[in-house]
């Protein structure tokens, strides 16, 4: 009965538990210049936010983090993460999380975590965003103009100034990202898991 439930407990594992991988990335490309909030100084609209879209592809995904490559910035303004659905365009998101990381990067890669679980679908867009409350800052994500890979797609990247509406930044997709995420398995695995576990109680009582 031992080597059962032992059977039983693996098999559930094999079947719901699958490692952490890399579902975008261009972290290798050199970098160039920065992208969002580069302010010398002055006032600046309050709140000021930025932010770039992605697309999940090859199945449904647990969110595990978000790691940006950001500029160094000016004073001690914090900066914000938030994850919306994005299907329809940052202008009309839904809030999913927020991402727990450094209060206030300064010219570091900042790794940032959903503060609740979240399932990320095959096919949707979603959308981060960075939001600085303050007078003056110069925080952004490094780019660079090596496109991103993975199974994962980056899209454009937006800005909006105070609580207006937001618009294409003008900059290029390659905002340096990397982003790690645990596959759902499919129902069939489950179902396939599920089968065999039957199969071996079964031969046992047998």
């Amino acid at each position: 009965m031992k080597h059962l439930l032992l059977f039983a407990t693996t098999s559930a594992l094999l079947v719901t538990a699958s490692p952490a991988a890399v579902v975008l990335s261009n972290f290798r490309g050199p970098m160039t210049t920065t992208s969002g909030v580069k302010g010398t100084g002055g006032v600046i609209p309050t709140p000021i936010a930025y932010g770039f879209e992605f697309t999940v592809g090859g199945g449904d995904y647990e969110l595990v983090t978000i790691s940006l490559d950001i500029g160094t910035h000016l004073g001690t303004v914090p900066l914000t993460v938030d994850l919306f659905s994005s299907n329809t365009g940052p202008n009309s998101a839904t809030f999913l999380t927020a991402m727990t990381g450094p209060p206030q990067p300064d010219n570091q890669v900042a790794t940032y975590a959903p503060a609740t679980p979240v399932t990320l679908s095959d096919g949707a867009t979603y959308f981060l965003r960075l939001t600085v409350i303050g007078s003056a800052s110069s925080y952004g994500i490094h780019r660079t103009s090596t496109a991103a890979t993975g199974p994962w797609s980056i899209g454009n990247f937006f800005t909006r100034p105070g609580s207006g509406t937001w618009t294409g930044g003008g900059f290029s997709p390659e905002t340096m990202v990397e982003i790690t995420a645990n596959a759902v398995p499919e129902p069939t695995a489950t179902l396939l898991g599920c089968a065999g576990l039957l199969l071996a109680l079964r031969r046992r009582r047998a």
